[in-house]
This record gives structure tokens, C-alpha cells and sequence, in this order.
């Protein structure tokens, strides 16, 4: 009996040795010397033939095996770190071939493309909900890209404005850097033209924490003052109505004490995408992709040129492109096909149609772009004022600096998730 399981234990510990050589002579074939390859194989052989008989000096047929196999492969037999360490290269050098051949990821950051794509979003609210504070939080963003994002005081001190660019306005604070997304502007969008019933809902939150309206009427439309709790005041019906501040804006010229909250409220993450690099490759971009393109060859100020865009193609090489009674014209004729267009032109959730834009290379409705033979127009679905940086300021994009079309929304899990449309 004892005799069965050493020859089962020999057998075992053999068939370890003999998959370490394998091992080795697959990751090194294509450029080991040939005779060391054939001294491997031999050895590996030999391994075999006394597994499968029992017959022979294993000892010496091991060592000759290891020796074989660490001259092809040096260090061939390694530890479970070393091995998962080495699978995960490979899958991690898979991912970026597939990712520099055949689908690449690209988040939306703006709201250009709304509501067709989001970008990045933020909508007041009073207070974190339940599922916005910990240990819920981080589950609730990995599923909804929903969070709620507080800007607090980094030191003490009066609030200053230090410009910053189309992306981040940059404040100051005691010689403290604060930076603030501009997607956080949504959280100054106070309808000041309802007409507010007493009780109704003006900033949203938590049950119990909602900033409810203390009069029937409208908002006041000449702004508010500031108390001295740091609240806005404002008026409805002839009423005091009292809302946070940091609900609101940052306040420059506000005395902030370290710690205070300068802006709060719900941020929703905008869209992110697959790109299909391969498609361009064997097919025309057709109108009415949404494509990414490289912004390499784009002239204009407030274009980057180390950047990317995504945005709906809307001419076509060689066209004459005019909007006329907010809808796209292509060489005289309304472009309707496909039936996105006329989506963009009718459904109200698109503000009716495309926009001139004063200032830009389509200023008026007898301004045109002239497409080359070689370019594409590319514009936002959402062209009212300064939501979408496209081709009516920077005209044209060559075929060349396409990416591909986006395909699919992959996060967060919401209502765009799925086959782009």
C-alpha cells in the first residue's frame, strides 16, 4: 500500500516538472538557441518515459530537466506571485493592444452631446441621501456614477475670483488654491420665471431636508443679498426665502473660516463610451456617426490640440453646409437623413433644432461652411449658447484624425446604458 502512494506522489511531483519545462520552452521557443531547445526536449522526454514506466533514475533525469529547462528559460520554475505576476502582464499587454487596435474607452465630459450622451452633470440638493454617505456611497457611484461633491475651505479667509479656463475655475483663498469644476455651474440654475406654490420643492434632498418655498409667487429676478449666516436671501411673493449659499455659488468676497463648505451638491458622471477603432479603417464615416477625432489640426483658441472630441458628423466631404430656421442645410437641401436629424429638429428635449452661433464661421443663416475633399463637419446635438465648442467656430475635420464612431455607453448603469443611438 505504501508503495502505491509514493508511485502516485512520484508521478505527481514528475508531471510538475515536465509542465515547468513545457513552460519554458513555450515562452522561449521563437528565441532560444536550437540546441539548447533539443537538449530541453530530450530531457523532457526522458521524464515522460520513466513517469509513464517507473523505470529508470529519477533523480538524474530531473536534474538534467531542470538544468535543460533554466538554460532555455532562466528561473523556469517559479513561485504562484511570479506566475500570476506574468499572467497578469500578458492580460494587461492584451488589453492595450485591443485597446490601440480595436475598441477604445472615452468618457464624455461636457454636455455638447445632450441629451443624446451626457456629460459630466451636477443638480442641487440640500443634503446627502443615505445611499451618498458611507458605507453606501462607493457602491451607489460604482453602479449610478452619482456621488455628492463638497468643496470646503482649504484655510481661512476672503474668497477671490483667479479666473481659470473653460474646465476649472480657479479661486483663491489666503493664498489657497481652490479649484471648481465648471460642471458645478448647474448647481446656479434657480428657475426664477416659475410661479412657486407655497410648500413646493425649490432645492431638493433628503425626506425632511428639502428647502421648501415660504409664499406663493415668483423668485425675485434681481438676485439676492447675503446674510450674515452666509445664506442667500431672496423673495417670494413679497416673503424672505432663505437658501444656503453654498447650495448656490461660491461667494467671492464671503470670509470663509477653514473647513467651511464653499459648494455642495448631487454630481452624476458623464457618459463613458467605446470607440471603435476598426471601423474607419474598411468604411467611410457616414453622417450621423458620433465619432471621436483628434483636435491635432484644429486652429482656434479654446481648442487644445492635445485633446480629443466627440461630436455627431454632420457634413460630408465637399459640401456646402448652412443652418437655415435652425436646421441643417447640405448644398441647398434640408438634411434629414438619417432620422436623427429630424429628431434634433422636433423633439423639444433637443431645444428644436441647430443654433447659430454669433462669432462663429456660421454666424447667420446665408453664412456656409465649405468642406474640403478630405473633411468632415462635426457638431454638438446640443448647439444652444456656449454648450458646444464645434465645427461652426473651428470648421472642418480631416478624415485623418478620426478615432472611429462610439458604439457603446459601458458606464454608469443608467438610462444611456447600451448600443449608442
Amino acid at each position: 500500500m505504501v508503495s502505491i502512494f509514493k508511485k502516485r506522489k512520484l508521478k505527481k511531483q514528475l508531471k510538475e516538472y515536465i509542465q515547468m519545462a513545457r513552460h519554458a520552452r513555450h515562452m522561449r521557443e521563437d528565441i532560444a538557441d536550437p540546441a539548447d531547445l533539443k537538449a530541453l526536449i530530450e530531457a523532457e522526454e526522458a521524464v515522460v518515459e520513466i513517469r509513464r514506466t517507473g523505470e529508470g533514475d529519477v533523480e538524474k533525469a530531473v536534474q538534467t530537466l531542470e538544468a535543460a529547462a533554466n538554460k532555455v528559460y532562466s528561473m523556469a520554475r517559479k513561485s504562484v506571485m511570479m506566475e500570476w505576476t506574468e499572467t497578469l502582464i500578458v492580460a494587461l499587454g492584451a488589453a492595450m493592444a485591443i485597446r490601440a487596435f480595436f475598441f477604445q474607452p472615452f468618457k464624455i465630459p461636457t454636455g455638447s452631446m445632450q441629451p443624446t450622451l451626457n456629460g459630466i452633470n451636477s443638480f442641487q440638493q440640500s443634503a446627502p441621501s443615505w445611499n451618498q454617505k458611507p458605507p453606501f456611497k462607493f457602491v451607489n457611484w460604482l453602479i449610478t456614477g452619482e456621488s455628492y461633491k463638497v468643496i470646503r475651505a482649504k484655510s481661512s479667509g476672503y474668497l477671490t475670483r483667479e479666473g481659470g479656463s473653460r474646465d476649472t475655475g480657479i479661486f483663491l483663498i489666503n493664498g489657497k488654491v481652490h479649484k471648481i469644476p465648471s460642471y458645478m455651474s448647474g448647481l446656479t440654475q434657480i428657475d426664477t420665471e416659475k410661479v412657486y406654490k407655497k410648500g413646493d420643492v425649490l432645492i431638493p434632498g433628503p425626506e425632511g431636508h428639502e428647502i421648501l418655498a415660504q409664499a406663493d409667487g415668483r423668485i425675485n429676478s434681481n438676485g439676492g443679498s447675503l446674510d450674515e449666516e452666509g445664506n442667500i436671501v431672496l423673495h417670494i411673493g413679497g416673503v424672505i426665502q432663505r437658501i444656503p449659499a453654498y447650495l448656490v455659488q461660491p461667494v467671492v468676497g464671503k470670509y470663509y473660516e477653514k473647513g467651511d463648505i464653499i459648494l455642495a451638491g448631487r454630481v452624476v458622471a458623464g457618459d463613458h463610451i467605446l470607440v471603435n477603432k476598426m471601423k474607419y479603417n474598411f468604411m467611410s464615416p457616414e453622417r450621423g456617426d458620433i465619432s471621436v477625432f483628434d483636435t491635432r489640426s484644429i486652429s482656434h483658441p479654446q481648442v487644445r490640440a492635445d485633446t480629443f472630441y466627440i461630436k455627431r458628423m454632420v457634413g460630408l466631404p465637399g459640401e456646402k453646409i448652412q443652418i437655415q430656421e435652425r436646421r441643417l442645410v447640405a448644398d441647398g437641401e434640408i438634411i434629414e437623413d438619417p432620422p436623427m436629424f429630424k429628431i434634433i429638429d422636433t423633439d423639444p428635449i433637443y431645444s428644436g433644432g441647430h443654433d447659430i452661433a454669433p462669432g462663429s464661421l456660421l454666424y447667420s443663416e446665408d453664412a456656409f461652411i465649405q468642406l474640403g475633399d478630405d473633411e468632415y463637419l462635426m457638431m454638438g446635438d446640443n448647439t444652444r449658447p456656449n454648450m458646444s465648442l464645434d465645427g461652426r467656430f473651428f470648421g472642418g475635420v480631416p478624415r485623418a484624425d478620426f478615432q472611429g464612431p462610439a458604439i457603446f455607453v459601458y458606464w454608469p448603469f443608467r438610462s444611456h446604458w447600451g448600443v449608442v443611438r
